[in-house]
């Protein structure tokens, strides 16, 4: 019998030409357990973030517009208004795709400011809560 090229389950092997090459951006320890649960993608917020003034927050947006993204607010002194108002944009997108959207690290005295002001829910930062439409 003539080789084939293929063994003997059939499947081209990683050598073979029929083969998709790997994926040079992913690491095996990004695609372990890929099957069951996305690996979400995190924004870690500078201290007096600002998407007018800082166009790499709008870029990571676009960049994991399909994955669950999740923004890590520890470091942030004062969520000002476009920086609000882009996370609701994104926060209300994400969830209506199905895709999770979370907000961690907040202070607790700005998280009672965006409650004040009706966004907590909105933003995922008051569970339980009715989001009121934006």
């Amino acid at each position: 019998m003539p080789d084939s090229g293929l063994p003997v389950s059939g499947v081209p092997d990683a050598g073979s030409p029929d083969s998709d090459p790997a994926d040079p951006d992913l690491r095996a320890s990004d695609l372990a357990g890929s099957e069951t649960r996305i690996q979400s993608a995190k924004l870690e917020l500078a201290e007096r973030a600002d998407p007018l003034g800082d166009p790499s927050i709008l870029a990571f947006l676009r960049r994991h517009e399909g994955q669950p993204v999740e923004v890590d607010a520890s470091r942030l002194r004062l969520p000002n208004g476009p920086l609000v108002e882009t996370l609701l944009v994104a926060a209300r997108s994400w969830r209506a795709r199905g895709i999770a959207f979370s907000i961690t690290g907040l202070a607790t005295g700005h998280v009672e400011q965006l409650r004040w002001l009706g966004l907590a829910a909105a933003l995922g930062l008051d569970p339980g809560a009715e989001a009121l439409p934006v």
